[in-house]
């Protein structure tokens, strides 16, 4: 060895994660028939569909027209989740809506056609899916699905300003009462158990007896995985 040194070696860390992308995902039609989700490009009958997309944690999108109007907005959840319901009806035709951050990013342009006939009311409450915000399996749960989170919150449509009874595995667990667009959101106070967990929500008058106009969703709670290290 002759004592010299190396020549320097850089190495540069970013310990920033990129950006999540900023999408529309899907709209979501409860009117007619059929119903479920529709991806860009699709015809619908309900004129006021429910987007949903990503985006950055914690971030306001804005959601706009191909005019630029304003739609509304809406905060994303703590894994960049976000829905959206529109306010009011979209004229018949076809639309290209955008998703805006707060600082400047837009979404790729989400085509949807609404058909020229009128949209019944909607009067059945549907359970949408649910949200599990937490662990290693997080996100949206649809029905039939599996989640590890002790906590799920559900949400759904139903009519304007009504009650409804949300029942787990035949037992009632609390009520809500849909907005001025039918919109619900319910997280039950007890946590789950291990298993598969059965939802419905029903139309109430305020007595468990009186309930009609279902809608039942299916969650399957599985332990989480531990991981964990021996010294």
């Amino acid at each position: 060895m002759d004592g010299k040194d190396s020549e320097p070696f850089d190495i540069f860390v970013d310990v920033l994660a990129p950006p999540s992308a900023l999408t529309i995902d899907a709209a979501y039609d409860n009117v007619g028939s059929p119903q479920g989700e529709l991806s860009s490009g699709a015809t619908t009958d309900d004129a006021s569909p429910m987007l949903r997309g990503t985006a950055e944690p914690f971030t306001l999108v804005t959601i706009v027209d191909d005019h630029g109007t304003v739609l509304g907005s809406v905060s994303t959840e703590p894994y960049g989740n976000w829905t959206f319901q529109v306010n009011g009806h979209l004229d018949a035709g076809v639309h290209y809506l955008k998703a805006i951050a707060q600082y400047g990013q837009a979404s790729e342009p989400f085509e949807i056609t609404i058909a020229d006939v009128p949209a019944p009311p909607v009067a059945a409450p549907v359970i949408i899916y649910g949200l599990d915000a937490f662990g290693p399996i997080h996100g949206y749960v649809r029905n039939g699905e599996s989640t590890d989170g002790t906590h799920v919150r559900l949400r759904g449509r139903g009519a304007a300003n009504t009650l409804l009874s949300i029942e787990m595995d035949g037992h009632v667990v609390g009520e809500v009462r849909t907005d001025d667009l039918g919109n619900w959101s319910f997280k039950p106070e007890s946590p789950l158990q291990d298993g598969k967990h059965v939802f419905t929500a029903s139309v109430s008058d305020g007595s468990p007896a009186a309930t009609s106009s279902s809608s039942t969703s299916r969650v399957h709670r599985r332990r989480a995985a531990r991981m964990g290290c021996r010294l």
